[in-house]
């Protein structure tokens, strides 16, 4: 016949294997909420893009009214390139110091 303390042990133990199936049902959860939020962003993206060039080809005298907008948006080049817009100058890299001024600024 097993000890009270033995009883204990044994439903702290399976306390503790509950409690972690519980922790990980929640994961999973969350995990699929999260999921699900993505998925509904990049749809929404997506359908926003195919809702600029249906607006594109239906209305195009509204592009010039976009395109500020656009310009300002997008900042990567191959994204640019998808919607007709220019290459982003890249900003000029400082000039490195010369000899004189690297040794003026080790000392």
């Amino acid at each position: 016949m097993a000890t009270i303390d033995e009883k204990i042990k044994k439903l702290e133990s399976k306390l503790k294997q509950e409690k972690a199936k519980k922790q990980k049902m929640e994961a999973q959860k969350k995990a699929a909420l999260t999921k699900a939020a993505r998925a509904a962003q990049t749809r929404k993206k997506i359908l926003g893009g195919a809702f600029l060039e249906f607006l594109e080809k239906k209305y195009p005298e509204y592009v010039p009214l976009v395109q500020p907008d656009l310009n300002e948006f997008f900042k990567r080049d191959d994204d640019r390139a998808l919607f007709g817009l220019p290459p982003l100058q890249e900003p000029e890299a400082p000039a490195a110091p010369s000899r004189s001024e690297a040794g003026q600024l080790a000392n």
